[in-house]
């Protein structure tokens, strides 16, 4: 007997696509998770600035506040800080003025809310 003669050549094999294509699916998902790893890094870091920023801006209480209210309340107490007496009957009739002409629309919001025999009794 002879033995079997092959064709010389490379040997296909269907190994060999699938290894190829898994290799090529490997570096794809890597890639694809670096990337979205370092998007993430980012938005966590913009996220942490604009917290840091707001937070320091909406801040309520603490030594700060209550040292700048305390000296607030210092400057307004303070005489000097008053205003002219005839400044304060400037405003005080331009109040009077502004609630003249603002009063007839108030009651009647006021009338329709309440009910018109409970509007008119006060």
């Amino acid at each position: 007997m002879e033995p079997e003669k092959t064709p010389s050549g490379p040997i296909k094999s269907t190994a060999n696509p699938i290894r190829s294509f898994a290799i090529k699916t490997v570096i794809i998902t890597v890639a694809i998770l670096v990337v979205v790893s370092y998007v993430d890094n980012i938005i966590d870091q913009r996220i942490e600035q604009i917290h840091t920023s707001i937070g320091s801006a909406t801040k309520i209480g603490g030594r700060d506040f209550w040292t700048k209210l305390e000296l607030e309340l210092e400057n307004q107490a303070d005489p000097k800080s008053d205003i002219s007496p005839e400044k304060k009957r400037k405003i005080i009739a331009e109040i009077r003025t502004i609630s003249d002409r603002w009063r007839p629309f108030v009651s009647e919001i006021r009338s329709a809310v309440v009910g018109d025999g409970e509007a008119s009794a006060k």
